[in-house]
């Protein structure tokens, strides 16, 4: 019988710091500490300050820790709830719990005044578009975003600035010339977040005509500038946030915007709060700042910034913001720079502005990154000097405020360094460990012994330690965590139980198997990548050699003759056990239980094994172009299941029409559930086909606005596309969703998702008339011509592969009800005489056209099959579409001959008068440099119409493996079209992401 205490010492105040600090089960922003501070008695302060910084109030002055209004630590009470020593009778973690059930970002809460209404829950946020410029639509068109945007970035620069409305006293603020010099500030700025206050409608059409907004920005509002009336707030990004709204009044909001950042979420918010020209300012600040603080303290926030307008100085309300975990940026970098933003002593507006004539640091930068993903490198004022002088002399300032810009360091997974950090320094405990368990069929020779001969039976299973003494079960998801990457590769392995050794002790012997891996030194290997990450959990590789792996199965006492014969009478009748390690396990015991298993890494063991069964199959009229292709998609296939369990992987494009070339590339959609990040995906993606085969020039670009992930594996080009579906729809084939369905999906989703349904709707068109089998020849050698004639690439000009297939199907529906036989050749010349025949840009549908959008009628308008229309040869020009018409008279002319020049290739020399496009240096990155060319050539082809000049663009490279193209050229004066050669040039230059060294040469050949 244990003997009873009558007085046990109290638990240092280090070690319940240490308990609080590194203990999951407990958040080390709810304690508080009472400390004594000399001349002044005891003070308290929040606990989470002892580790800001230089702490230099040493341990003997702290009295007592509080959570809430509960002691949970108190010297002279002796009380102690956290290891139950001193006078407590016992821990009481469930009572910390409750004192700390309060949300960890307490918001300040305002006292009830005749305008402030007592809140009875959260602030209602509405879900508002972002909105992006569209060059294509030369407008500002809103973004759908699924799920949040992940940026990739070493840095984040973010900004602010209160621009000056001119409601009032505008004769004074000259604001038409304040406008251009306010945008340019922001250019120079070059921020990747940008927020704006005091925003007119007016101001706000100025920069949304600014290019260098247009093309780095996605914006918080629309041209239409709702949320600006008569003024108010803006969020400019690099990157597409999820945005919401908090209307406080007509005139008073809250703009807050999320994105992922360093694997974690992040909330930006925009914030103007009311100005002491109100009487009751104090109270709706409280109110304003306890909206703000209660939307960044909920779940789906991880980091938070504040940047604006406060309209308060330092010292005044600044508490509020320390207990919202808030750290000023500006504070961090400059303690002892006063850092004015409204000086009426400096700046002429803010001495018209000013009650007081104080200066004071109203716009900041505020931060809250509990993990440490953001930390504070650098912040400077802009707008703070003149731009230029009155008629009177007098200075001219951009606004009466000056703008904040902040550098902020971006910690790569932040969240697994804090979890290293809190692995590394956590003490060992005996009540657990991390152990090897054999499977369960293996387990009957080794518990017919132990049951009899080991003391330790009945709180152990039979197991391999790899570390013992181990971190505390409250740090079990940490460590799990980090157990998941270290672990990576170093599993499955093979153990053979073979031999029976022995430990001599002091009076006692340890008999135990000897574990042998396959391979040889697999086990040490995975022993000592687990040991790495539990520094202090040493006590089996700090012993005499080191790490010995064994697994016990029994304890002996008694002359050695006995043992001896015990252990020799064990190994004559052992016969060896060999099994297979999936996984590892952490295991505790709690109170008086045995050891029992509490996680496992990896969490499913049978991921290591890659069973999946290949998927992306092609639909019954369908053609794989090479084994090669059919090989590369199941890879995909394996990937995407692996990433996404459940998601179906299709093929869309030529392969799914049957008509692909052996040397083509591949188009696939992967179809799952809604609301993941893209980017996110794609990454995972990407990770597991490089251990799967040779990836190489992988991307992720924006084609027509949609993103898709590019990338060459195992010698083929491919383009992947994600649909996200809502839960009903996930288990159905993208081919059968009906309009109304794809109608509830985001644009990106949809789009993807039409792959299918408009391949598979142009099968069921032509199939009134003829089979899928006619369908795919006579298709098949539409596209050889197209392609020998160069009219195949959509980018330059000219129709799509898919717009083809389109232009194919209906003329085959109307050769069916003209009698046309079912003969690919017959097809062929009915296809030539009826395009030859009809007026050039005369509509394709396969139902009542749309009227033109705008009153602006598209040269050759090709509608998909799928409503809602969409029209598929939008980059059609005057000059293609005369070309487009010009080849279907010559194949028609020649087909009716039986010629067969039909297809003929088409020789680029044939144009003595071209524009050559040489892209030079870019052995590093061929591919993007190809890519941006195609996504900026219409912009070419459209100035050298404009230059006077009608063009014929050659889409294929001259030669093999060149990277030099052609444009045919009659008419057009030579310095207008040398000009826009330039231009076009420079803009390759000016590319943001271009690789060093790489050149695009454009030249004017006569």
């Amino acid at each position: 019988m244990a003997k009873q205490r009558d007085k046990q010492g109290l638990r240092p105040v280090q070690d319940v710091v240490g308990r609080l600090r590194f203990d999951a089960t407990f958040d080390v922003r709810r304690f508080v500490v009472g400390y004594e501070e000399r001349f002044a008695g005891v003070r308290e302060a929040p606990l989470a300050d002892f580790f800001a910084g230089d702490n230099e109030i040493p341990w003997h002055r702290i009295f007592f820790i509080k959570a809430g209004e509960l002691i949970v630590w108190d010297r002279r009470s002796r009380i102690d709830l956290v290891f139950g020593s001193g006078d407590s009778p016992a821990p009481d973690h469930a009572a910390i719990a409750r004192a700390c059930a309060p949300a960890p970002v307490a918001a300040p809460t305002p006292t009830p005044t005749r305008r402030s209404k007592a809140r009875t829950g959260p602030a209602l946020f509405v879900t508002r578009p972002c909105f992006r410029f569209d060059p294509l639509r030369g407008a500002w068109l809103p973004v759908a975003t699924a799920g949040l945007h992940e940026a990739r970035v070493e840095a984040l620069q973010v900004a602010t600035y209160n621009v000056l409305f001119d409601l009032y006293e505008p004769e004074q603020l000259y604001s038409e010339a304040r406008a251009p010099v306010c945008s340019e500030l922001l250019r120079e700025r070059d921020a990747d977040i940008i927020a704006l206050q005091e925003v007119t409608p007016r101001l706000w059409a100025e920069l949304l005509a600014a290019p260098w907004l247009r093309a780095g920005y996605y914006v918080s509002e629309g041209p239409d500038a709702e949320g600006l009336q008569p003024y108010g707030q803006v969020l400019l990004s690099r990157w597409p946030l999820a945005l919401e709204l908090h209307e406080f009044s007509a005139r008073k909001r809250l703009v807050v915007g999320r994105l992922s950042l360093a694997g974690r979420r992040l909330a930006v918010a925009a914030v103007h709060l009311t100005s002491n020209r109100k009487a009751d300012a104090d109270d709706r600040r409280a109110e304003q700042l306890a909206v703000l603080v209660e939307r960044l303290g909920r779940a789906d926030v991880d980091d938070a910034l504040v940047l604006g307008d406060l309209n308060f100085g330092d010292g005044e309300e600044d508490q509020q913001l320390a207990r919202a975990g808030l750290v000023d940026v500006w504070r961090e970098v400059h303690p002892h720079h006063p850092g004015f933003t409204f000086d009426p002593q400096a700046n002429p507006l803010a001495a018209l502005a000013t009650r007081t004539g104080k200066a004071a640091r109203f716009d900041r930068a505020l931060l809250r990154s509990p993990a440490g993903a953001l930390a504070p490198i650098d912040a400077a004022l802009f707008g703070d000097k003149p731009f230029g002088t009155g008629p009177g002399g007098q200075e001219l300032f951009a606004s009466d405020h000056f703008g904040v810009c902040a550098l902020l360091q971006v910690v790569a997974d932040a969240d697994a360094a804090a979890r290293r950090a809190r692995l590394a320094a956590a003490s060992p405990v005996h009540r657990s460990a991390l152990v090897v368990i054999p499977p369960a069929q293996a387990w009957p020779p080794i518990e017919a012994i132990r049951a009899e001969h080991d003391p330790s039976h009945g709180r152990w299973m039979p197991h391999i330690n790899l570390v013992y003494g181990f971190v505390p079960e409250a740090l079990f998801a940490d460590a799990a965590a980090a157990l998941t990457t270290a672990l990576r590769g170093l599993l499955p392995l093979r153990i053979a139980l073979k031999a029976v050794r022995r430990f001599d002790h002091r009076g006692s012997t340890t008999v135990w198997l000897e574990p042998v891996s396959d391979p040889p030194g697999a086990l040490m290997a995975l022993q000592a990548a687990a040991a790495a990450l539990f520094p202090l959990c040493d006590e089996q590789s700090s012993r005499g050699p080191g790490f010995l792996p064994h697994l016990t199965i029994a304890k002996l006492t008694g002359s050695e003759a006995e043992i001896a014969a015990a252990i020799a009478r064990w190994q004559a009748s052992w016969r060896p056990l060999e099994f297979t390690v999936e996984a590892v396990h952490l295991i505790s015991r709690r109170e008086d239980e045995p050891f029992a298993i509490r996680a496992t890494v990896p969490t499913c063991p049978e991921e290591q094994a890659d069973a999946e069964e290949p998927g992306g199959s092609l639909p019954p009229f369908g053609r794989w172009p090479s084994p090669a292709h059919e090989r590369v998609t199941e890879a995909f296939a394996r990937a995407t299941a692996a990433v996404r369990a459940g998601s179906q992987l299709h093929v869309v494009g030529s392969a799914r029409l049957g008509v692909a070339q052996p040397d083509g590339d591949l188009d696939l959609v992967w179809a799952g559930e809604d609301g993941l990040d893209r980017e996110a995906l794609f990454a995972a993606v990407t990770e597991r086909l490089a251990a799967a085969g040779e990836l190489h020039e992988v991307r992720t670009v924006k084609s027509a606005g949609l993103p898709v992930l590019k990338c060459r594996f195992e010698g083929i080009a491919v383009d992947l596309q994600y649909a996200g579906l809502p839960a009903p729809l996930q288990a159905r084939a993208l081919g059968s969703l009906r309009p109304d369905e794809l109608a509830t999906l985001d644009e990106a989703s949809r789009r993807a998702a039409l792959g299918c349904v408009d391949a598979d709707a142009l099968v069921l068109l032509v199939g009134d008339y003829y089979d899928s089998t006619v369908f795919r020849e006579t298709l098949a050698r539409v596209r050889r011509w197209a392609r020998a004639r160069q009219l195949d690439a959509g980018a330059w000009g000219l129709l799509g592969g898919y717009t083809w297939a389109i232009v194919t199907a209906w003329a085959m529906r109307a050769a069916g009800e003209a009698g046309v036989a079912a003969e690919p050749e017959a097809l062929l010349r009915h296809f030539f005489m009826l395009l030859a025949a009809r007026t050039p840009g005369a509509p394709i549908a396969f139902a009542p056209p749309p009227e033109p959008r705008g009153g602006r009628k598209p040269p050759w308008p090709i509608w998909t099959p799928t409503p809602p229309p969409f029209n598929s040869a939008r980059h059609v020009t005057r000059s293609t579409l005369a070309l487009l018409h010009a080849e279907l008279r010559r194949g028609h002319a020649l087909a009716s001959a039986g010629d067969p020049a039909v297809v003929a290739a088409v020789d680029p020399a044939g144009h003595p008068r071209r524009v050559e496009l040489t892209l030079v240096g870019v052995a590093e990155a061929p591919a993007r440099c190809v890519g941006w060319l195609e996504g900026h050539v219409m912009g070419l082809l459209l100035a050298l119409e404009d230059a006077g000049a009608r063009v014929r663009p050659y889409p294929r490279p001259l030669g093999a493996g060149a990277a030099r193209w052609a444009i045919g050229l009659e008419g057009g004066e030579s310095p207008a079209i040398e000009a826009a050669s330039a231009a076009f040039a420079a803009s390759f230059a000016a590319w943001a992401e271009r690789p060093e060294g790489a050149e695009l040469q454009v030249r004017l050949v006569e």
